[in-house]
């Protein structure tokens, strides 16, 4: 009877064993993903090629653009006054 106690008790506590070798195999998969994630979320946000190195360029693109308008508006007024220093109009031909 003992032995066969003993036995049942052996089977039992192998059987609770593999469940715990089991359930931290799956635990370390786990981990493993959990960080492979953490990694690609890291670096979609703070990397070399992430989510505000774009917004950052999207704002440097949208100054420039608007640097551009300005520049172009203060070189038409720049020919105007040139046009006026030097005695022209643009249609003087037209005129006469």
């Amino acid at each position: 009877m003992r032995e066969d106690l003993d036995e049942l008790f052996t089977q039992e506590r192998s059987g609770l064993a593999d469940k715990i070798l089991f359930l931290l195999k799956r635990f370390w998969w786990l981990i493993i993903a959990l960080g492979v994630a953490g990694s690609y979320i890291y670096f979609y946000f703070f990397g070399d090629n992430s989510f505000g190195v774009l917004v950052k360029l999207q704002r440097q693109k949208m100054q420039i653009e608007d640097r551009v308008m300005s520049l172009q508006s203060e070189n038409v007024e720049l020919q105007k006054v040139i046009f006026e220093l030097k005695g022209l109009e643009p249609n003087s031909e037209e005129r006469k």
